[in-house]
């Protein structure tokens, strides 16, 4: 392939990155009550009621103090995870709520609509709970691995590595956007890594050379970059008979004090070429 050629492809290929069409397939059905959540003393405070929601329908307001579930106080860890699981895991149920209201207390009923859970969802369904709680939440973006199944696409090693630069670059934006979600980012507990850190880190651990997670890799990143999870990234992309490709994402939440894994997920997205 000509020069000229590889250099269009590449451009093709990098701005496609993150604009590809999604392909995941849902990975359950869940429940929806269309709040945004963020930590409160005593409780769990709503500080967003999306338009037409169950919560809104059911006169939760922008502002509320959610103190108590089906009967339970919401000032401990442990209740907050069993409502947070319950307005998500199933349609149609109900979720008896304690309300403070500036100084009035209040109730509401809200029941879950049905939602499709994809993975984005199931990620963000994991981040909540660990904001919900109330610790500290700061997640670092690294991308482990990025590969080509037809390395013989490109007409030098040089190609390749240039290719697998840009398009690292580009699931670190897709993913560090992702991390980027208003709901959590309003939550004074919660942060994204700064990447020109995280890289400078990674560089120094000689990371980005052999793309190897250990127990012992993931608590030296998380400690020099004062991160509490780490969301590791592992890209290929697949190339179709049909000259299109498609592009697999595997994707890890990690926990750097436990070092234990909270969610694994596959974000999957395709271009056909006609």
């Amino acid at each position: 392939m000509e020069t000229k050629t590889i250099r269009l492809v590449l451009l093709a290929a990098l701005v496609s990155a993150c604009a590809s069409p999604e392909i995941e397939k849902p990975v359950g059905p869940g429940g929806y009550l269309g709040v945004g959540l963020c930590p409160a003393d005593g409780g769990i405070q709503v500080v967003r009621v999306n338009s037409d929601s169950p919560a809104r329908k059911a006169g939760i307001k922008t502002g509320d103090i959610l103190t108590e579930y089906d009967g339970q106080s919401l000032a401990g860890l442990d209740n907050r995870k069993v409502l947070m699981w319950d307005m998500r895991t199933e349609s149609d149920r109900k979720l008896p709520l304690k309300i403070k209201r500036g100084d009035k207390t209040v109730t509401a009923k809200p029941v879950t609509a049905d939602k499709p859970y994809y993975p984005k969802d199931e990620l963000y369904a994991v981040l909540s709970d660990e904001i919900v709680s109330g610790r500290k939440v700061t997640v670092a973006v690294v991308v482990t691995q990025v590969d080509h199944t037809k390395p013989e696409f490109f007409d030098s090693a040089q190609a390749l590595e240039t290719w697998k630069a840009g398009m690292r670059n580009s699931v670190e934006n897709r993913f560090e956007s992702l991390m980027l979600n208003k709901n959590f980012t309003r939550c004074g507990n919660y942060a994204v890594a700064d990447r020109a850190k995280t890289d400078q880190v990674l560089k120094e651990l000689g990371f980005h050379m052999t793309g190897a997670v250990s127990p012992e890799t993931t608590k030296e990143v998380g400690k020099m970059l004062g991160a509490s999870h780490i969301l590791f990234v592992s890209f290929t992309r697949y190339t179709q008979p049909s000259g299109g490709y498609e592009d697999d994402s595997n994707v890890r939440l990690v926990a750097v004090e436990s070092d234990s894994v909270l969610a694994s997920l596959r974000f999957r997205s395709r271009v056909d070429h006609d």
